[in-house]
């Protein structure tokens, strides 16, 4: 570990304006409690200008095809035509990690879901200098029977890694990549993408493989932290505009960071419409 920079760099925030509201919303506390030297959030091209306008100025906000103009190509050639529905969520996971690789072997980078809020100060780096995961409690089989297919590694831990951020150093994924382009001959994004099975909605977990990458050949340079969490904010607050600051001082005192996913938002929409419809028959 001797010569690694401590803390983090960079932290990575891919948004579309579908979730503009809750990215203006929480954007100001990502900068309250995450520590870093430099801010950047991805977002589609013709949605730079209006993500400036809502963003804090230290965000720089940079067009998404300065990453993954060539891996949407490669998307849209490989991607069967009843499931182009999925595109965008299987693009921004690329264009995390495209990003990071941009960032340079020597950085550690934070990928910070944008449509979650941290309630008080993180630490990604613990007191020995080792990159501190969250735990997830997901598993999701195409994700690993991908992985198993793409790099011969199995499932060794008991938790996922899908936990609404990222931390990791620049030449792990590095490393990753090049490891995935000699195997296979071919850049890293098209070998990940001939692999997928898009039979399923989701067969592509950029967390999972990254994690279960890294815990295999960098064991002794990461730990695992409970530090509670919660994904379901929109059931937690009622909505990511009702957010408060006196009520994410109170959360705080439960939990790390919550998230106000979009398809929450729909399903919590549905039952306030059916309720309503029993409330006010006709």
């Amino acid at each position: 570990m001797s010569g690694q920079k401590a803390g983090v760099a960079e932290v990575i925030c891919v948004c579309s304006w579908s979730d503009a509201s809750t990215w203006e919303k929480g954007a100001p506390y990502i900068l309250r409690n995450i520590a870093a030297e430099r801010y950047k959030l991805l977002v589609p091209d013709g949605e730079v200008t209006d993500f400036r306008r809502i963003s804090p100025d230290v965000f720089e906000v940079i067009p998404e095809s300065r990453y993954v103009a060539t891996i949407a190509k490669c998307l849209d050639e490989c991607i069967p035509a009843g499931r182009t529905r999925r595109k965008g969520w299987y693009l921004q996971q690329f264009i995390k990690m495209a990003a990071v690789l941009a960032a340079g072997r020597d950085e550690t980078v934070l990928i910070w879901d944008a449509d979650t809020v941290p309630l008080k100060p993180l630490d990604f780096v613990d007191p020995a200098g080792r990159i501190r995961y969250y735990k997830g409690v997901e598993h999701h089989l195409p994700y690993f029977s991908l992985i198993e297919k793409l790099l011969g590694l199995d499932k060794t831990i008991n938790f996922s890694f899908i936990a609404q951020c990222f931390a990791l150093r620049g030449r792990w994924l590095a490393e990753l990549c090049d490891e995935i382009e000699r195997k296979y001959g071919v850049p890293w994004y098209e070998a990940i993408i001939a692999q997928i099975d898009f039979s399923h909605d989701s067969g592509f977990s950029e967390y999972e493989t990254m994690g279960t990458y890294i815990a295999r050949r960098h064991p002794d340079e990461i730990s695992f932290y409970d530090g509670p969490w919660w994904r379901y904010g929109n059931r937690l607050v009622g909505d990511i505009d009702l957010l408060t600051e006196r009520k994410a001082r109170s959360l705080s005192c439960s939990y790390d960071f919550i998230s106000f996913e979009k398809w929450e938002r729909r399903h919590r929409s549905l039952w306030l419409r059916k309720l309503i419809a029993r409330v006010f028959p006709g």
